[in-house]
């Protein structure tokens, strides 16, 4: 992706959150914030488009820990065949990104 590409789907994820957190309709986010609504709606599902395939393109995103989704510093992922991977805080994602592969999961 060209630098020039990401700053600009950067600033409509920004507006696309701008609008989830405002609690308006599409119609009138984009009355009072001058935006044509065709625009809005094509930068929403291509924002949704990227993020679902950035999910399935098997990239790493950082995952916080909290007292609820730790244990003593473990993450649990379940895979939709019902695997189960523990990982330990400090885990290699190139070693997590092998098992995936060897489980046929999504290429990362």
């Amino acid at each position: 992706m060209t630098e020039k590409r990401k700053i600009k789907l950067e600033k409509w994820e920004a507006v696309v959150a701008g609008w989830r957190a405002s609690g308006l309709s599409v119609a009138e986010y984009c009355r009072r914030n001058d935006i044509p609504a065709w625009k809005f709606r094509y930068w929403r599902e291509k924002t949704n488009r990227e993020a679902r395939g950035a999910a399935r393109g098997g990239r790493f995103v950082e995952l916080p820990f909290s007292d609820s989704s730790a244990d003593n510093g473990k993450l649990v992922v379940e895979l939709a065949s019902g695997v189960r991977i523990r990982l330990e805080a400090g885990f290699d994602p190139a070693d997590l990104a092998r098992v995936l592969r060897t489980l046929g999961g999504p290429a990362c």
